[in-house]
């Protein structure tokens, strides 16, 4: 065999195997199939992950709507007891107990008598803005004030101030184990039915026959029982005086 057919025999070799190779590696229908199956697959996990993803962060943040509506509604409407819906910090902690002389643990500054603490009166309120980052927002509150009970040095009861302000108040909250709570509430703002209601209520302990009766009481303790009448009925007075 000469060199020339020797060439022309190591073509026709090379020709075979490049068409083998090419057969080899065309895909066949059922390669075809598994790569279909695959990027479905791949596609279906990606889709799954945007979904649950959006419906985390829509539960979040319809959750976090349902906590303001409610908290406002039922400040608004004198609930006293918000244990559970509130966290304080330290400093807020502390701050309480500097203005009113007493241990203030977060289970206390939690509920509100509002017949005996300060507290602003109003009228109406809406939600102007809410702004959620992560686990923490802000709510930016409308009110329409219009009176204040306050401390009076000169008197054993506090003193109301009245006046016509419209106001915004922020309020902060933050994402606890799921629930979102108001983080350092400022001073709490209730309905004038609200607390006027709270002092009907009050003003039937005194009618109540256990209370009226003196039986076993000194001078001291049956002058302080008709000074703490005197004090509740004459706040109670103006509360209605702002209908």
């Amino acid at each position: 065999m000469d060199s020339e057919e020797r060439m022309t025999l190591t073509r026709r070799r090379h020709t075979v195997g490049a068409i083998k190779l090419r057969r080899l590696c065309a895909p066949t229908p059922l390669n075809q199939g598994n790569m279909m199956k695959q990027k479905i697959i791949t596609l279906f996990i990606f889709l799954s992950f945007l979904f649950l993803h959006s419906v985390s962060a829509y539960s979040q943040d319809n959750t976090l709507d349902k906590t303001i509506k409610s908290y406002l509604a039922d400040q608004f409407g004198g609930m006293q007891d918000m244990f559970g819906r509130v966290t304080f910090s330290d400093k807020y902690l502390a701050k309480l107990q500097k203005e009113n002389y007493s241990d203030y643990t977060e289970e206390r500054a939690s509920y509100h008598d509002y017949t005996n603490e300060t507290c602003i009166i109003v009228t109406a309120y809406d939600v102007e803005k809410i702004r959620q980052s992560g686990k923490k927002a802000s709510v930016i509150v409308n009110y329409h004030e219009i009176a204040e009970r306050i401390k009076d040095n000169n008197s054993s009861r506090l003193a109301l101030r009245k006046f016509n302000n419209k106001s915004k108040v922020t309020y902060n909250f933050v994402l606890n184990n799921g629930e979102w709570l108001v983080l350092d509430p400022p001073k709490p703002r209730i309905s004038v039915q609200a607390i006027t209601h709270l002092f009907e209520d009050g003003m039937k302990t005194f009618n109540n026959p256990n209370w009226q009766s003196n039986k076993g009481l000194d001078h001291g303790q049956i002058k302080s029982k008709r000074d703490s009448y005197n004090n509740f009925k004459a706040s109670f007075d103006e509360i209605k005086s702002l209908k």
